[in-house]
């Protein structure tokens, strides 16, 4: 077996463990290759840390390989990541796509996507508004705050974070409308929300359905990609 081919069975053995422990006569029976390559293959990997043996007498991934997964995480600009949905998500819906990061007591449009649909009170990058108020103020109320510091109920953020969505009408503008969804990174944890938002007419019951199944579609993307498991 050459160098390039003991990468490859080594990154199969990995990719394998990610499912959970596995013992030598499994990870052979699954790769095809001698028990013994595998037994190799896993020695390596345990002088590096990046696997172990445990109490089961079964191998698993181990603390050695988070530094690899933390320099690759803390690369990760969601800004970056989101705008190219944020734009098919904008040419599909004609609708325009905002994106809010949280900060102290205020969120921030960190990235927008405009329709061709001008509204009064118009969001522009850099904008600055109180964390817990409008549709994303909402999902991040549900997510980062305790509800006896938002307008919300108990039940409200409950049912908020069940739905994975909020969808605002006249909220913050009168005559605009609103749908927000979080975006998650890594551990699941709150990284930003995503918002769409038009006149308030483009908002009824049947465009909201539509609405939300490409703009949640689109925001687990984002998430996932952002190292997040949904």
């Amino acid at each position: 077996m050459n160098m390039v081919q003991s990468i490859e069975r080594g990154i199969e053995i990995l990719k394998l463990l990610e499912a959970g422990p596995l013992g030598v006569t499994e990870l052979a029976n699954a790769t095809a290759l001698p028990k013994t390559t595998v037994h190799r293959l896993l020695k390596t990997f345990e002088a590096h840390h990046w696997v172990e043996f445990n109490g089961a007498k079964k191998y698993q991934l181990s603390w050695g390989v988070l530094p690899m997964a933390k320099s690759f995480l803390t690369s990760l600009d969601v800004r970056a990541i989101a705008q190219p949905y944020m734009v098919a998500i904008r040419d599909q819906l004609q609708q325009s796509v905002n994106l809010f990061l949280a900060q102290g007591d205020y969120r921030i449009c960190i990235e927008r996507v405009a329709a061709d649909k001008p509204l009064r009170h118009d969001i522009k990058i850099g904008t600055v508004y109180p964390i817990f108020k409008g549709a994303a103020g909402k999902i991040f109320g549900a997510y980062l705050g305790d509800f006896n510091d938002t307008d919300m109920s108990a039940g409200e953020s409950a049912q908020i974070r069940h739905d994975g969505y909020v969808v605002t009408r006249g909220n913050r503008v009168p005559d605009a409308a609103s749908i927000a969804v979080p975006i998650f990174s890594f551990g699941n944890k709150l990284e930003a929300v995503m918002t769409i938002s038009g006149p308030i007419g483009d908002y009824t019951e049947e465009r909201v359905k539509e609405y939300l199944s490409v703009v949640m579609a689109l925001g687990q993307t984002i998430s996932k990609q952002m190292g997040a498991t949904l």
